[in-house]
């Protein structure tokens, strides 16, 4: 007996996976945004802050941000 596969199931299925990518995209795509966001606000708040340890803090924070749109980019 020859099992088929019918043009419903193929589109369901395809529904499925293209709705859990698509939620996925979104979610990238927001992390990014606001990541963005980050980076901007530190690059406005930086230049002022005149305590040191702030500054070191803003800075890896900086970096952090800007690693994580890197990894976004790549992806």
């Amino acid at each position: 007996m020859k099992k088929e596969i019918h043009f419903f199931t193929l589109t369901c299925l395809f529904y499925t996976i293209s709705k859990k990518y698509t939620s996925q995209i979104w979610k990238i795509n927001e992390i990014y945004k606001n990541a963005s966001v980050a980076l901007l606000s530190i690059s406005n708040v930086l230049p002022e802050t005149e305590n040191d340890e702030l500054k070191k803090e803003l800075q890896e924070e900086y970096d952090g941000y800007e690693k994580l749109l890197g990894e976004i980019t790549a992806y």
